[in-house]
């Protein structure tokens, strides 16, 4: 396990925790979930090997991951200007406040 994953499965492994002592741990999503990510990472695991073998690269997996981190970063931008443009159109003010009219910065 490297040390980004150990990082990951420590900060998970924390909001689980934090959820259960809270007493707001849905526990059938939490299952079902948990059930659906262990196996979609057999699933994964699995592909990933058979690929590598067959072609003997592993350049195709990280190939694949790069796809999938780029689609990812265009999808969240684009989200982000829909949100902005929405926000705007409606007399949004994005969160900054006029420091010099008052404002509760200067109390």
């Amino acid at each position: 396990m490297s040390s980004n994953q150990g990082a990951q499965a420590l900060s998970s492994l924390a909001a689980v925790v934090r959820f259960v002592f809270m007493g707001r741990m849905i526990w059938d999503y939490a299952l079902l979930f948990f059930a659906i990510g262990v196996g979609a990472s057999a699933i994964g695991n699995r592909v990933v090997v058979v690929v590598s073998r067959k072609y003997n690269k592993t350049s195709y997996v990280m190939w694949c991951m790069v796809a999938f981190l780029a689609v990812s970063i265009v999808f969240v931008v684009t989200d982000g200007i829909l949100d902005a443009v929405k926000l705007s159109t409606k007399g949004g003010d994005f969160g900054f406040r006029d420091i010099c009219r008052g404002g509760h910065y200067l109390r």
